[in-house]
Formats: structure tokens, sequence, C-alpha cells
């Protein structure tokens, strides 16, 4: 058996709760997700496409959350409302006739448009 000294007690530096937002400040250095600022790119990139009965969708990349678009197709002129938690934007023409269809999409804010590119056909 080995015999040894017992020193008094000592006061602990730091608290209970030093502790706890030590070990939080740990774990949420391991959970913490970066992501950069993304930044609104008012660039839509419009194709050539054929739509069809089965498929009569036009999709584009949202250029931002904030934004609406004016759809124009033969010079009828549509508004698409902003969709700010969606990646890409999807508009559904219906009751077009067969043959081709010029169209443009532009990017519009408070302040108006920001941008017009030419037609597609």
């Amino acid at each position: 058996m080995h015999e040894g000294d017992i020193s008094e007690p000592r006061e602990d530096a730091s608290s209970v709760w030093q502790s706890i937002l030590n070990k939080f400040s740990l774990a949420q250095k391991y959970t913490t997700v970066r992501r950069e600022i993304k930044t609104c790119d008012s660039k839509v990139r419009t194709v050539d496409v054929t739509v069809s009965a089965n498929h009569p969708d036009l999709v584009w990349r949202n250029a931002c959350p904030e934004v609406y678009y004016r759809l124009t197709i033969d010079r009828k002129t549509l508004e698409v409302p902003p969709h700010a938690a969606a990646e890409m934007i999807r508009y559904s023409i219906r009751d077009l006739t067969p043959g081709q269809h010029p169209y443009k999409v532009e990017v519009i804010d408070v302040d108006g448009v920001i941008l017009s590119p030419g037609y597609c056909w």
C-alpha cells in the first residue's frame, strides 16, 4: 500500500457554465456549415426548345429570389411571379399551336426591367 498526502480542496477556475460553453463551441466548430454569400445574377439564359402537350414547360434558372419575370410568347405577355426558394423557374405553356414561336424572358425587380434579351426562335 502506498501512502500519500491529500491536499486541501481548490476552487475550480472555470464554472459549469463555462464548461458547457466550451463544449458547445467545440461541437459548433465541427457542425457549422459555411456557405458563401450568393449574389444575384440577372442573366437568364434561354434556348430553342420544343414544347408539346406532354411536355409544356419552359424552364430557366432563377436569377434572384425577389425578382419576377415577364415572359413574352408571340407578342403575348405573361407575368411570372417570384419564387424565392426555387433554384429553377418552371412555367407551363398551354394552348400553343404547332410550329415555331418566338419568346423571351425579361427579369424585373421593383425598380423595373433589369435584363431584356432578344427573342429566341
